[in-house]
């Protein structure tokens, strides 16, 4: 279980235990475009979601509907804003994570393979 640093009366820190709690209704969404801006004090992360267009035909009528359609629509899926202090955890969590997840994926298929 994570903990967060509290003060205590004293001043001093103290580790206090995180109950994660999500909510039935947040839902997980599956985002594939991201777009990061910063200011002086924030980074604002934004996720969307680019839906493959519905087209039908073989790949020269597929790709010719594509590009009639002009553009393609990128849903915002959600925002985050993090101070520099977050932003530099987050992308600490997220690079040990895809580490961890690259090794166990190795492992898997050098398993396969013998």
């Amino acid at each position: 279980m994570a903990r967060a640093k509290k003060k205590q009366a004293s001043g001093e820190p103290r580790a206090v235990p995180i109950a994660w709690d999500v909510p039935s209704n947040v839902p997980a969404v599956r985002v594939n475009n991201f777009v990061i801006q910063h200011t002086d004090d924030d980074f604002v992360i934004s996720v969307f979601e680019i839906p493959t267009p519905i087209v039908f035909g073989n790949s020269e009528e597929r790709a010719a509907k594509v590009l009639e359609m002009g553009a393609i629509t990128a849903l915002c899926r959600g925002r985050f804003v993090l101070g520099p202090g977050r932003m530099s955890e987050l992308i600490e969590l997220l690079t040990r994570n895809f580490e961890e997840w690259q090794k166990q994926i190795r492992v898997a298929v050098e398993e396969a393979s013998k």
